[in-house]
């Protein structure tokens, strides 16, 4: 939102009135400025090992199940995935009237229901 504002302040100090589409362009080439001052921040951070890669207790979650020594990683990654019978027999009808609470909050949209 910051460099929305700061081409909209821009975009009003300016002697003479930028069209439509220039002023697209104009926020379009900030835009791609600030990603590449990002991607540029970035590569700066990797080349000096600043991301490091994830540790073996989070791999353990996301692969397939090995054996890392960690009790609790290892009876994570055992779990299996669950079947629509266990969904019917815990859940019942409340998995239905969620999807229809789930589709009210857009019925009288209000800041109180998209927060």
């Amino acid at each position: 939102y910051q460099l929305i504002e700061f081409c909209d302040v821009y975009r009003r100090r300016q002697k003479k009135d930028m069209t439509a589409w220039r002023f697209f362009f104009f926020r379009v080439s900030v835009f791609l400025a600030a990603a590449a001052a990002a991607a540029a921040v970035c590569w700066v951070l990797f080349q000096f090992n600043y991301f490091s890669p994830l540790s073996s207790r989070i791999r353990g979650i996301f692969l397939k199940h090995e054996r890392t020594g960690n009790p609790l990683v290892d009876s994570v990654a055992e779990h299996q995935p669950t079947s629509p019978a266990a969904y019917k027999h815990y859940l019942g009808d409340a998995r239905h009237w969620a999807l229809v609470g789930f589709f009210m909050c857009w019925h009288q949209n209000t800041p109180a229901k998209v927060f």
